[in-house]
């Protein structure tokens, strides 16, 4: 049994870290898109 309740936790504390990577990477991302039109669109000025 005790086993059992290892390998959930492992996976559960797995899936969260994918969840937070995937999180960090989708704000990497928004801000990407952020910046990148608005400074093309202020560049010539």
């Amino acid at each position: 049994m005790t086993e059992n309740t290892d390998e959930k936790t492992i996976n559960e504390a797995e899936e969260t870290q994918d969840e937070a990577l995937e999180k960090e990477e989708e704000k990497k991302k928004a801000r990407h898109r952020k910046r990148g039109p608005y400074r093309k669109a202020h560049a010539n000025w």
